[in-house]
């Protein structure tokens, strides 16, 4: 049985869109006929929801506001125009090119496959119809020019089905209808395969699709028919709806059914096809669903049961064999399908009362009647879309589209707003109100505030809140409140805002707040200030009388029994918001003066008084020793009782007085009287209440030193000398010159120790020393220089990349160095952030400015500097780098396949970090440099990754990556053929030399000789240059007596003798190559007395005729 793959063609209507997966993968083939399954691709890159928008892009839409405050967009139907007619001019605009078709606007001709094998092409319409109206698609096919005998591919077949735009079966399974489900098409084949009765277990069908019938063998009719297949794609019997409706144009009977009129396959009149187009005319009715297939003047109709939308493609393909298939589009005549969106809208406050129903059912209207219905349901959201309708007829007549209620839900009005259904329940509402009752005595405390604020709770949830103040009588209401919820009533409660001061309670919907009244109290005592009744004036008891705001409330009698005290408790502390003001008021005590101490009474009576006074005399010729003390101390006696003292000096002129003492005791007067304590070098005496003091007088000196605070002259201000001046009693009396010969010490001596019966004061006093502050201790002399400061402080600055390489220390130490000698050292750590600071440090020596430096410890792995006082620590943070190279392994890109540039990936712990693009300018090198070699003290493991080059094996050697492309190689051999009788002249030289010429540049050579049968081959030879193939030839040393020529790569050397021709034609009895097996080119040998001397390769370009010229004659 021979198998031959046949064209397919292939027109489909699809009547809706789901995915069909049998259909998706174009290269899957049939194991028995090598036959290629072909899809459509769309190639404007719409989807098909698009596709069924408007053809100007456009839709109408309309705005519904929901009175909850929501709206929707609903779609209503689509008004563009829908073009009546597709013309050879627009036709791209309406139909779409898959495969390898190309379109010809001129011809109208899609040429689906060209006259080559295995090629697949398709066309087809971008928008569906619908099957409503009517579909008319006019053209003519050309089924090439191959029959059965002469082993072409061809047929076409058209289909309808309801799967997704653009899809088709499997060529070869009728035609490309086997494979779809449940579709109606019909076909033309043309060429017998051998295949008889529609088998879905057939050995050789993969797919199990089944098989029809074919032509008659060797009749070269075309053979046409209608298909039907199952849900599954299997092609099936079907009789009853399909009629030949002119039987005068059947050749012969069907194969399959012995009555045309009652089945579905007929021959087709001879020759129809043999040259040129032939008319095809297919015609949907949408009014009886008929579909009529009309191909040149016979006719087939079958009845497609669908009311859904329809789409159209032409599709072809070629296998093994090749032939030339074409479709020239005539016109196309359809209207595109439209939808319309419907939403329900419940205003019933969320189905509150629990009435809504689960779904409800809308009807569509169609130019006022009904035409479709649909239920909605609350899993849906209410909506619902009805899709592939019919906007308008192939007479432009629009069609309008309405919706409206089945029937009203109870309990619910209906009205519409465009196609939005909106029912509304009128909801049950109630009241919630109440008071806030206050339990705090009348504001007493002036606690209560301006307003509150009650929360409306319902189920727990706030639902609304009002502020209630005391112009609203402190009540509230909610009103307008929904009863129920789901069905369900709702609990409402009352819920208020926390008033400071108050507790709340709840009454029903009433708010108690509560303050409990603030309570104080008033305490004191009786003070008596009449030196402890001195004088026996005081009375048993007193009467204290509470006050508030002045007036009288209560009343205690206090006695010495109460400890002279008082107290008035539970007592309220404001009124009207007000605190009270609470006072004491005492009855009139006879000889005391009342006054009060906040709540304490103080009753005062004057006592009897009187006073001690005196002087301290001095007989020491005016403390002329200085013995004087500074103060003495008298002490004041009552009854020999000593009851005060005092201290008394030369700024009291050495006067005493006790005053405002006690004049009698228990009714007696007081004995007062003065005692000293003893002056040493004294002898006391007294004289009434005055103290006598005698002393002898002495001599004295005065002897000091200078003392230096300049820190050893530091700053080089101390002078050479400085004078003092000694001071009796502030009047200078001498002076002296000192220097540090002296030790810088003096001393005046022999000195008298008082004058006029008083004690010299000697001091002594410095002429200013500049730049210096003066003191005294005694008599040393102070000159203090307030000696420079400064401060040293830093910090530590590491730049080791945050520790990389784990080498930094927990500690350093930093010196602090003056004019290079160290005078401190530190320890820092980060604890201290590493910062230091040396403070209080001596700004000079010897006059001259310290040079303060800090000097670091080494610290292993880091090179120090410094930055002012900062330390820095450089750890040149271990760096790498890595590069490589690009090596090219393709004979310096001999078949053009190097690309400009390849990129490689640098990866650090199999992490990519960098990358770079690497081209022939960069001399196919890269680096990637300044690395990190280390991360957390361990070492980084960099490589390098390349991304794949296409046509290139890759490998690595270190970071070089090699890329080899295995080089095309070639060779270059031939003869040497003399041409001289056999050397009859013996002319013929022992050797000749051919050089190898490459684009002519010569690249080797070789030499020759009949040990080598005068032959000779370069081999392994690169058969490209920089992507163009090497053009190579022979060139040979001229031979002496020879003329040269070349056949090919074979030198032919002839020498002029007796010559003779040999010529002929090579003749093929093939049928003109029917099966394709003639080669391109044969090889004719020449013989000489039955040895080979020539030979030719001969080609169609030859006319497949050959020559052999200037032959020696004959043989000497």
């Amino acid at each position: 049985m021979r198998k031959i793959l046949k064209l397919v063609t292939i027109i489909s209507l699809v009547i809706s869109s789901f995915p069909v997966g049998l259909l998706t993968d174009a290269n899957e083939t049939n194991a028995e006929t090598a036959e290629t399954v072909q899809t459509t691709t769309k190639t404007d890159g719409i989807s098909e929801a698009e596709q069924s928008a408007k053809m100007d892009g456009t839709s109408e839409t309309a705005q519904i506001t929901k009175t909850d405050g929501t709206s929707e967009t609903t779609q209503s139907v689509e008004t563009a125009e829908i073009p009546k007619k597709v013309n050879r001019e627009n036709f791209l605009d309406y139909f779409q090119l898959g495969g390898v078709s190309t379109y010809d606007k001129g011809t109208g001709i899609v040429t689906l496959t060209p006259n080559k094998s295995h090629q697949v092409g398709n066309v087809t319409l971008k928008q569906r119809f619908h099957s409503h109206t009517s579909f008319d698609l006019k053209g003519a096919i050309y089924l090439g020019d191959k029959l059965d005998s002469e082993g072409g591919a061809d047929g076409i077949g058209f289909a309808i089905h309801p799967n997704a735009i653009g899809s088709v079966g499997y060529a070869g399974a009728n035609l490309g209808i086997g494979g779809l489900p449940n579709a109606v098409g019909f076909k033309l084949d043309t060429f017998y395969n051998g295949k008889q009765t529609p088998d879905p277990n057939a050995s050789d069908d993969v797919h199990k699709l089944g098989w029809d019938a074919d032509p008659i063998r060797g009749q070269n009719n075309p053979f046409g028919a209608i298909v039907h297949t199952d849900a599954k794609g299997y092609v099936t019997t079907e009789t009853k709806d399909v009629k030949l409706l002119d039987k005068k144009q059947v050749l012969n009977k069907a194969i399959k059914r012995e009555e045309t009129d009652g089945g579905y396959d007929a021959l087709l009149a001879k020759g129809e096809n043999e040259k040129g187009f032939v008319p095809i005319d297919f015609d949907y009715d949408s009014n009886s669903h008929i579909l009529t297939v009309t191909f040149g003047v016979q006719k087939w109709q079958t009845k497609i049961d669908s009311a859904e939308s329809l789409a159209t493609s032409v599709s072809g393909s070629t296998g093994l064999f090749r032939n030339l298939q074409e479709f020239r589009f005539d016109s196309a005549s359809y209207v595109k399908a439209t939808n319309i969106k419907v939403n329900k809208v419940w205003k019933d406050n969320n189905n509150q009362d629990g009435i809504r129903p689960d779904s409800v059912l809308v009807n569509l209207l169609q130019n006022g009647k009904f035409f479709q219905s649909y239920s909605l349901k609350s899993s849906e959201n209410w909506e619902h879309t009805f899709d592939n309708l019919v906007a308008e007829d192939l007479h432009g007549n629009k069609f309008t589209y309405s919706i409206e209620e089945a029937s009203v839900p109870s309990g619910y009005t209906s009205s519409k707003e465009g196609n939005t259904i909106i029912n509304t329940h009128p909801i049950k509402t109630t009241t919630v109100s109440g008071i806030k009752i206050w339990d705090d005595d009348n504001n007493h405390d002036g606690t209560r505030p301006d307003k509150i604020t009650i929360h409306l709770m319902a189920n727990g949830k706030e639902v609304n809140k009002k502020e209630v103040t005391a112009k609203d009588n402190w009540k509230y209401s909610f009103t307008d409140l929904p009863e129920n919820e789901a069905g369900k009533a709702i609990k409402y409660t009352v819920k208020e805002d926390q008033v400071p001061g108050y507790e709340t309670s709840y009454e029903g919907n009433n708010v108690v707040n509560k303050h409990p009244s603030a309570k104080t109290e008033v305490s004191g005592s009786k003070i008596w200030e009449d030196n402890n009744n001195q004088d026996g004036t005081r009375p048993d008891k007193i009467t204290v009388h509470l006050m508030a705001n002045d007036k009288e409330v209560d009343k205690k009698e206090v006695t010495a029994k109460d400890s002279w005290k008082y107290s008035f408790t539970d007592l309220p502390k404001n009124e009207a918001g007000k605190a009270i003001q609470y006072k004491i008021k005492e009855d009139q005590v006879p000889g005391y003066e009342t006054s009060y101490e906040g709540n304490n009474v103080v009753n005062k009576h004057p006592s009897a008084k009187t006073e001690v006074s005196g002087a301290k005399i001095w007989e020491d010729n005016n403390d002329q020793d200085g013995t004087r003390p500074d103060r003495i101390t008298v002490h004041l006696m009552a009854n020999d009782k000593e009851v005060d003292k005092k201290d008394v000096t030369a700024k009291d002129n050495w006067k005493y007085s006790f005053t405002d003492l006690p004049k009698n005791e228990a009714g007696k007067a007081i004995q007062y009287r003065i005692k000293e304590d003893q002056v040493p070098g004294y002898e006391t005496s007294y004289e009434g209440n005055n103290v006598v003091n005698k002393h002898p007088s002495a001599k004295t000196e005065v002897s000091g030193a200078k003392i230096w605070e300049d820190n050893n002259n530091q700053d080089g201000t101390r002078p050479d000398k400085i004078t003092v001046h000694l001071m009796a009693n502030d009047k200078e009396v001498n002076k002296k010159e000192i220097t540090s010969k002296d030790n810088w010490k003096y001393s005046f001596t022999d000195l008298p120790k008082n004058e006029a019966g008083k004690a010299i004061k000697y001091t002594v006093k410095e002429d200013q020393v500049p730049g210096y502050e003066t003191s005294y201790e005694g008599n040393n002399v102070v000159n203090k220089h307030p000696a420079a400061k400064t401060e040293v402080s830093g910090a530590k600055i590491w730049e080791d990349n945050n520790n990389q390489d784990g080498t930094r220390p927990d500690k350093i130490t930093v010196h602090l160095m003056a004019n290079d000698k160290e005078v401190n050292k530190k320890e820092i750590t980060s604890k201290d952030n590493w910062k230091y600071s040396f403070t209080d440090l001596p700004k000079n020596e010897a006059g001259k400015a310290i040079k303060y430096t800090v000097k670091e410890d080494q610290v292993p792995g880091y090179e120090i500097s410094y930055e002012g006082n900062n330390v820095v620590n450089k750890h040149p943070s271990a760096k790498t780098e890595v590069s490589g190279s690009k090596i090219w392994e393709d004979n310096n890109n001999q078949d053009g396949t190097r690309p400009d540039k390849i990129t490689v990936h640098l990866m650090a712990n199999d992490k990519e970090v960098d990358k770079k693009e690497v081209t022939a300018k960069d001399s196919w090198k890269y680096s990637f440099t300044d690395l990190p070699k280390n991360e957390a003290g361990k070492a980084i493991q960099y490589k390098i990754k390349e991304d794949q080059v296409p046509g290139y094996e890759t490998s690595y050697e270190g970071n070089n990556v090699v890329n080899k492309h295995p080089s095309a190689k070639t060779e270059v051999s031939g003869a040497k053929i003399w041409e001289d009788n056999n050397d009859q002249d013996g002319t013929r030289p022992d050797r000749i030399t051919v050089h190898l010429m490459a684009n002519d540049k010569e690249v080797d050579k070789k030499d020759v000789t009949a040990k080598d049968n005068w032959k000779y081959s370069f081999t392994d030879l690169p058969k490209n240059e920089a992507g163009k193939a090497i053009q190579y030839r022979i060139k040979e040393d001229q031979v002496p007596g020879y003329e040269t020529s070349y056949e090919g790569n074979n030198v032919v050397n002839k020498h002029p003798s007796a010559k003779t021709e040999v010529s002929g034609a090579k003749i093929w009895e093939d049928n003109n190559n029917q099966d394709g097996t003639r080669p391109d080119k044969i090889t004719v040998h020449l013989m000489a007395n039955d040895k080979e001397v020539n030979k030719k390769e001969i080609t169609s370009k030859d006319n497949w005729k050959y020559s052999f010229t200037d032959l020696s004659f004959s043989k000497n």
